[in-house]
């Protein structure tokens, strides 16, 4: 009993001993915790106050109406001087009296155009020369330029500052395709050259040609105007050249009249056609002129020698408010290089009201990309369509030179 009494009473000890040191570990986690806590409530009581990180503002994302500018520069290097003046100041008019409408109406879209006109004489090396300031000093987005040489030479640079480059007085076939940026939208020779000579040769039956060249003038013109003659049948009996801006051509024409061609076709223009017709009548020698669109300007028209002259044109049946608005500028009627020229800031408009309406930045890159997307397009005398190489199509005609003023022997619709 005692033995058993014994036990029983060693079995109540350890589990007291055993509540009592499971009391004091309780006491001691609680006592290890709240120290904790107590800590960590102190760090933070003694902490500086964090503040708040402001709630993200949404930027708003500037529309492209938010950096329109508030002019554009249309740039023109042009024969104002030299052996292409008289074509110059056509040019010119033609661009001012169409920007001054522009400008007139308000702007475009309220952006008003700065048009500036810088001098290239009709050489290769000035009209870089321009071109490159218009760029990279005036920031000219689109420049207009003339004749074959300037922008044979503009084209590459156009291509690489992206400025779109329009012609309207050079019709060289090396200009087919010269450039990405370049927009011809004057028919070339080799379509002028179809037209006058094969008229010549099938409507009039004439056979035997004789060219006289300008040292200006592409060999790839006068080449390809014998390679036409030939194949439609004639014989070149004789081609004589002349240095651009000579004073004197009576011994080439004397070889002309010696040759006793049919017909003479002019590879010259400005003033050295004038003196060429000038001076055939004071040697006597009057064959049947052929000539192109060019030269059917009033300083040649008006001259005695060139009565009777065949030669290409474009349809030339201006708007009437054109005309009108011309007159009023200019004290003349304006001619088909006139309106040409004021055709380009038709393009010109259009193709910046194009960029604005696709919310897009304006640079010569989108306007380049704007003509092609709009490519056929309605000027003061009448429609015009550009091809992928940068030339146009439109309606040609045949004329005669009769009393100073052109007469419409035929009319070549495009295509046909």
């Amino acid at each position: 009993m005692e033995e058993k009494y014994k036990n029983k009473w060693q079995t109540r000890l350890n589990k007291r001993t055993i509540k009592f040191k499971e009391r004091k570990m309780t006491k001691k986690l609680i006592f290890l915790v709240s120290t904790v806590i107590l800590a960590g409530m102190l760090l933070t009581a003694c902490a500086p106050a964090a503040t708040a990180a402001p709630a993200p503002v949404a930027k708003e994302t500037p529309t492209i109406e938010s950096k329109l500018p508030t002019e554009i520069v249309f740039g023109a290097t042009l024969p104002l001087t030299g052996q292409g003046a008289p074509y110059g100041e056509l040019f010119k008019n033609g661009l001012t009296l169409g920007i001054d409408r522009i400008n007139n109406g308000g702007g475009i879209n309220g952006i008003k155009v700065k048009l500036i006109i810088t001098d290239s004489r009709a050489e290769a090396e000035e009209s870089v020369t321009q071109f490159q300031k218009l760029v990279q000093v005036d920031k000219a987005v689109w420049v207009s330029t003339a004749f074959s040489a300037p922008p044979l030479a503009q084209a590459p640079i156009a291509d690489q500052t992206k400025t779109v480059l329009t012609n309207g007085g050079g019709f060289a076939p090396e200009l087919r395709g010269a450039g990405k940026y370049l927009f011809n939208d004057v028919p070339l020779s080799t379509d002028e050259g179809k037209v006058v000579l094969t008229y010549a040769y099938k409507d009039l039956g004439l056979k035997k040609l004789g060219l006289i060249i300008a040292s200006s003038y592409s060999k790839a013109t006068y080449e390809f105007m014998e390679t036409f003659w030939k194949n439609l049948g004639g014989q070149v009996v004789i081609e004589v050249r002349h240095d651009s801006g000579a004073s004197d051509l009576r011994s080439q024409l004397e070889l002309l009249k010696g040759a006793n061609p049919d017909a003479v076709l002019l590879l010259n223009d400005g003033d050295d056609t004038v003196l060429t017709l000038t001076q055939a009548e004071q040697v006597g020698f009057k064959p049947q002129w052929l000539g192109f669109a060019g030269h059917m300007i009033d300083q040649i028209l008006s001259l005695p020698g060139a009565q009777g002259m065949i030669a290409d044109s474009v349809v030339y049946e201006p708007d009437a408010d054109f005309v009108t608005a011309y007159k009023k500028a200019y004290g003349s009627d304006p001619n088909f290089y006139i309106a040409n020229y004021y055709d380009q800031t038709i393009m010109f408009e259009q193709a910046v009201k194009y960029v604005l309406e696709h919310n897009q930045e304006i640079n010569g890159e989108n306007l380049q990309s704007a003509l092609y997307a709009i490519r056929t397009f309605k000027g003061v005398n009448g429609t015009f369509t550009f091809l992928d190489d940068g030339t146009i199509t439109r309606d040609m005609l045949v004329v005669k030179v009769v009393d100073g003023k052109q007469t419409t022997l035929k009319k070549i619709i495009s295509g046909s």
